[in-house]
């Protein structure tokens, strides 16, 4: 997600949810002191984040974060991080398409290998065999 879509969520939600004018929300508005946020708010805040933009804040991350341009870096960051994480989790398109392209090669071109593949020895005539 680009920092625009998350400064735009952020707003939006601060403005429809928390109330606070459009022109009051700018990088230095100090959540507290300018718009008014009080520990009830920042709850409301937890839960919002976590539907908007899929994760938990703890309550001691957001301790240091005291203005609105700290509050859009902070959510970026994790951000960051999440899509690290599903990067590694998820497999890579590169190396899906490079594995089909092989199957599709094995299977679909019919390859007979006659000699040493991999340092194994196969039976002339005899097709690629993945357990072997």
């Amino acid at each position: 997600m680009e920092r625009i879509d998350i400064e735009l969520k952020v707003n939006t939600f601060l403005i429809e949810e928390m109330e606070i004018e459009a022109a009051d929300i700018f990088d230095d508005a100090k959540l507290k002191d300018d718009l008014g946020l009080d520990s009830l708010d920042f709850i409301d805040i937890v839960v919002i984040v976590e539907k908007t933009f899929g994760f938990k804040i703890k309550p001691e991350d957001m301790t240091g974060v005291l203005t609105v341009k700290e509050f859009y870096d902070y959510i970026e960051s994790k951000m960051t991080l999440l899509g690290m994480y599903n990067r590694l989790l998820s497999p890579s398109p590169a190396k899906e398409s490079w594995q089909e392209t092989e199957q599709s090669k094995l299977l679909n071109d019919q390859e007979w290998p006659t000699k040493k593949e991999h340092g194994r020895v196969l039976q002339e005539g005899a097709p690629l065999d993945k357990k072997r």
